[in-house]
């Protein structure tokens, strides 16, 4: 069976989705049609987008991660639990269907992670039909999300240097979170705050406790930048950086660096580690 679905995705992006369902099959890979048509006014030929249309749907018809009736058993997908970070207003209609939680000006929503390799993640948004079925409430998932984040993929904390010798020497950088004595932050530092695998890593400030934790370790107030989805940047309030100029940082990054579905509009926000939650002063890029 073919069929195509209007989808809405993160920051209420509308794609087309293409399905070629196979007969006694109940998944299939969905091809979104926009990208593939933007290649195609690029000057693509459109025999070459069909061909890979057709590679894909031959390369992973037989290799559906999960069995999705997996999903109506709680137990199963618990461990698989993760979150993510979005925009709510941004997302209004993507988060319509979904059980989601504020955090700040954020809001926090959970996926269920059913494979991981170099290429990267594959998962599935949990709904509120999905947590109708297992019986338990936003609060109950939220808490088992958490837990399931932190035994398989820990928060991480990064100097952002040792971040960049990674980038261009493989340094494996050195995680700061789990250090008991504060930091030497030296001369308008900036570190990354993210998690293990680095994807979708800005779901880590929906847990308790780590940005208290990160006020501990700095020593001072600190200003929060969301940068994208996959991490937040933290910067020590040392009175050295004007809010605009961190501002036009993240605009900088999110215009160059991120792809559409990933970044959050610009938000700073200064905190201290006493704090519980963090407020932010709204200043729109879009």
């Amino acid at each position: 069976m073919i069929s195509t679905d209007t989808v809405t995705k993160s920051n209420d992006r509308t794609l087309t989705g293409l399905t070629i369902l196979q007969p006694g099959k109940r998944a299939a890979p969905t091809v979104y049609l926009e990208p593939l048509a933007e290649q195609v006014e690029k000057g693509r030929p459109l025999d070459s987008v069909i061909r890979q249309i057709a590679e894909i749907q031959i390369t992973y018809k037989d290799q559906i991660p999960m069995d999705v009736s997996t999903l109506e058993h709680y137990e199963t997908v618990r461990p698989l639990l993760s979150i993510q970070m979005c925009d709510p207003e941004l997302n209004r209609e993507y988060l319509k269907d979904k059980p989601h939680i504020p955090c700040g000006e954020l809001a926090a929503f959970y996926r269920i992670e059913v494979a991981a390799d170099q290429e990267g993640t594959v998962s599935i948004a949990v709904t509120e039909s999905l947590l109708q079925s297992w019986g338990i409430t936003k609060e109950h998932l939220h808490r088992d999300a958490v837990q399931a984040e932190s035994e398989r993929n820990p928060v991480c904390f990064y100097d952002m240097n040792d971040v960049m010798s990674e980038i261009m020497f493989s340094e494996k950088p050195e995680n700061l979170f789990y250090q008991e004595e504060p930091l030497d932050i030296g001369f308008t530092p900036l570190y990354v705050l993210t998690n293990q695998n680095k994807v979708n890593g800005a779901g880590v400030l929906a847990q308790d406790g780590v940005l208290e934790k990160i006020g501990v370790l700095i020593g001072s107030d600190f200003y929060v930048l969301p940068s994208s989805i996959h991490e937040v940047l933290i910067v020590p309030d040392n009175g050295t950086m004007q809010l605009a100029e961190l501002e036009d940082m993240v605009r900088e990054v999110n215009a160059t660096q991120v792809a559409p579905e990933e970044p959050f509009p610009i938000r700073s926000s200064i905190m201290t580690g006493r704090q519980r939650r963090w407020g932010v002063n709204r200043k729109r890029a879009f």
